[in-house]
């Protein structure tokens, strides 16, 4: 996890899986304090193009935190430029030190680290280190607060099953599997239903079909930003 150029954590987890991702986030968040905005590829376990809006079980958990999500386009790693660079400067750093089994090289992942926060100049910090610049977020972690979603007045509120469904006038309504136990707010509008996460509007409700029609881009602020390649003129240029 990067911010600012600030490595937060290089993490060698047993499982790829939601729930230990999940529990390395948490202790970042108690240590660093709640982000704005988290900026991640398309991919599991931050996004999954098999479900509603894209959204997993992490990404939904962000999303009750207040914490907005910024994806990159499809295809295009460049968008998070100075993340793959930092992968790249570590593996070509470490590449002859690592043989075997990764989980067992923490020590060597944390000591690359911490090098590259507190010696390790950057032109785009005007030269500074990353920890010079780096400032923890005033958002402090609250570890209940995806339990205390909660709706104002013109809203109703449905807790999603296990299923992913909820239930509105005798009505059975697919919400996907990542929201199950939380809460989703309905409000009915001029000629309409929208149906909300939070603060964020996820779609409307068809009233014949009783389907979600989602709105993909409702629950970010940072759309993926269109960045252009670098060209290089050709040798016989």
């Amino acid at each position: 996890m990067i911010s600012l150029k600030y490595i937060l954590a290089i993490k060698t987890l047993k499982k790829g899986d939601i729930p230990s991702v999940k529990a390395e986030f948490t202790r970042l968040f108690k240590i660093y304090g709640i982000p704005d905005i988290i900026r991640s590829d398309n991919g599991p376990p931050f996004a999954s193009m098999q479900s509603l809006w894209g959204l997993t079980k992490l990404s939904v958990w962000w999303l009750s935190l207040g914490i907005k999500l910024d994806r990159i386009q499809p295809g295009k790693p460049y968008q998070n430029g100075a993340h793959e660079r930092m992968h790249r400067d570590m593996a070509r750093e470490l590449q002859q030190e690592i043989v075997g089994n990764i989980t067992l090289f923490q020590n060597l992942f944390d000591k690359w680290r911490i090098e590259f926060n507190r010696e390790r100049p950057h032109e785009a910090l005007n030269m500074k280190t990353p920890e010079q610049v780096y400032v923890k977020s005033d958002r402090k972690f609250d570890p209940y607060a995806d339990l205390l979603i909660a709706y104002p007045f013109g809203f109703k509120q449905r807790h999603v099953n296990d299923r992913g469904y909820i239930n509105y006038n005798g009505n059975l309504i697919m919400v996907g599997n990542p929201f199950n136990g939380f809460n989703i707010g309905i409000k009915k509008e001029s000629h309409s239903l929208s149906i909300w996460f939070g603060k964020n509007m996820l779609g409307v409700i068809d009233q014949n079909l009783f389907l979600i029609n989602s709105q993909d881009d409702s629950y970010k602020v940072h759309k993926p930003r269109k960045v252009a390649k670098k060209r290089y003129p050709s040798p016989a240029a």
